[in-house]
């Protein structure tokens, strides 16, 4: 029996652990001690000043009051914040901390907030990066990350590359929902991401104010001719090569003609630039074998598109060959440098006129660009103000609890009372309410958002329309109760009151709010 025992304790398998750390405790040390795939660091807010290895270890990293709160600071070590040259996969998780500071001067290996590449840019890891910030850093290449990584909800910006291709990100790298915004790629391709060595796909991303500098392709997005993949629902503007000394093309987005091809689907790319010692230079929107479909390319320097795009369904200035495609002002809500919001207006051309056979979530004819009409959506993140402090539709408890949505009901509104409430029970049959239908179901939420109007949690939820017939609410969830929600759909939206009659105006679209523990 005692032997028995012992080959049973001997066998029984280890479990996961904890490391509780606090500023000024050591990163590293709890890696070096981590023994188990699935171990946890857990960070105390503040900042921890080192760079740190993971050794290969399929461990969690996690900075418990998000990244805001959480720093890893390389600053001074000249080295990457984290390096991951062991074979790391996607079980090497990041989530919750801001990494800077790093710089990478090793030759041909990149990365400077995170590198997951080897000498001579071979790929050795693909982790996975959650709800992050990755700030001013530095490398050869990939100077915010460098690695096949898997990356979501996070805030790229004011990293450098020089040298060498993505100024922001480098490598065939999945994004969803990210920020990649003021980076450089300088005599180097890639000012926000450069796309390497296999498929790269991003989903939801906002590119905005990149820049690649002297032998300069791709301000926004550049793709190898190692590389092909998708770029779905994307916003890249206002990113800009400068082919100072040397040629400069694709202000939005480049991909090399050996490439097997880039397919750009319901994206918005306006506004990019592209000058070649110092005078405007072509093709400051999208360059090359890319198949454009239900798009916005509009306000980029001279041609919006090359002769080797594909285009249909897309709303191209100056025309485009193919299908479906239009060629008229797109009516953003509000384009301008200080709001940056490419929803569309009611009367936009681009609603209702994508690809047939496609739908937007309303059930409807797809719409062209990034942002499938709507009167009540989740804040765009496209102006500098919001780099440090995106919003996403989903709550995350380690990125602060905050997401920020905007009721739209256009000019004509202005001056009407604006009233958002939230519903845990779903949207149909929904609420009547003067006149119009609510599209929230009436339950105990619905009265407590009614009954708390501008109360915590929901700031901005009742005001008055401002002369775009435009209001913000921010849903922020306080961290002593997001565990305790974890799991939890919250639906919200609103109604528009001409309070002089009495009479709802407009009842908006439902938009839910889940929160991820």
């Amino acid at each position: 029996m005692r032997v028995l025992l012992a080959v049973w304790l001997l066998a029984a398998p280890a479990f996961a652990a904890d490391f509780l750390l606090n500023p000024g405790q050591s990163i590293q040390a709890a890696i070096n001690a981590a023994a188990v795939s699935g171990d946890r660091i857990l960070l105390q807010p503040g900042t921890y000043t080192e760079a740190i290895d993971f050794k290969g270890k399929a461990i969690e990293l996690i900075g418990l009051a998000g990244a805001q709160a959480t720093v890893i600071d390389a600053t001074g070590l000249f080295e990457p914040v984290v390096s991951m040259h062991a074979g790391e996969g996607p079980g090497s998780k990041l989530r919750g901390v801001t990494l800077t500071g790093g710089f990478n001067q090793s030759f041909g290996v990149p990365g400077g907030g995170l590198s997951g590449f080897g000498f001579g840019f071979t790929p050795v890891a693909s982790p996975t990066i959650e709800d992050c910030i990755v700030r001013d850093n530095t490398a050869m290449g990939g100077g915010g990350i460098a690695a096949n990584a898997t990356i979501r909800r996070t805030s790229i910006y004011g990293n450098v590359s020089a040298l060498l291709d993505g100024g922001g990100v480098y490598g065939a790298v999945t994004m969803e929902d990210c920020i990649v915004a003021d980076n450089l790629a300088t005599d180097a391709y890639g000012g926000g991401v450069a796309v390497h060595g296999g498929l790269g796909i991003l989903s939801g991303c906002v590119i905005v104010e990149n820049e690649s500098f002297q032998s300069a392709r791709g301000g926004g997005v550049y793709v190898a001719s190692t590389a092909t993949g998708v770029m779905l629902s994307c916003l890249v503007t206002a990113n800009h090569v400068d082919g100072l000394g040397a040629s400069g093309w694709g202000g939005g987005v480049f991909v090399e003609l050996a490439s097997s091809g880039f397919l750009v689907d319901r994206c918005t790319v306006v506004k990019n630039t592209t000058t070649f010692f110092g005078v405007t230079n072509d093709v400051g929107g999208i360059m090359g074998p890319v198949v454009l479909r239900n798009s916005i390319v509009r306000g980029n320097d001279q041609a919006q598109v090359s002769g080797l795009t594909s285009v249909d369904y897309s709303n191209v200035e100056g025309g485009a060959p193919g299908t479906g495609n239009i060629d008229l002002p797109a009516q953003f809500v509000d384009d301008s440098p200080a709001r940056r919001d490419f929803h569309l207006e009611a009367a936009s051309p681009c609603i209702d006129a994508g690809d047939p056979l496609a739908l937007d979530p309303d059930g409807t004819r797809l719409d062209m660009g990034a942002y499938a009409f709507q009167t009540f959506y989740a804040r765009v993140g496209a102006i500098a103000a919001e780099w440090m402090d995106p919003s996403w539709p989903e709550i995350v408890e380690s990125f602060g609890g905050k997401s920020v949505y905007t009721i739209h009901g256009g000019a004509g509104l202005s001056g009407d009372t604006y009233v958002i409430l939230g519903s845990l029970s779903g949207t149909a049959p929904g609420t009547p309410v003067l006149g119009v239908t609510l599209p929230l179901v009436l339950d105990a939420f619905l009265l407590f958002t009614a009954n708390h109007m501008n109360q915590p949690p929901y700031a901005g939820s009742s005001g008055v329309l401002d002369a775009n017939g435009t209001g913000t609410m921010t849903f922020t969830v306080p961290a002593s109760v997001l565990g305790g929600l974890a799991g939890t759909t919250a639906w919200h939206a609103g109604i528009v009151v001409d309070t002089s009659a009495l009479v709802a105006t407009l009842a908006t679209n439902a938009e839910t709010v889940e929160i991820i523990p």
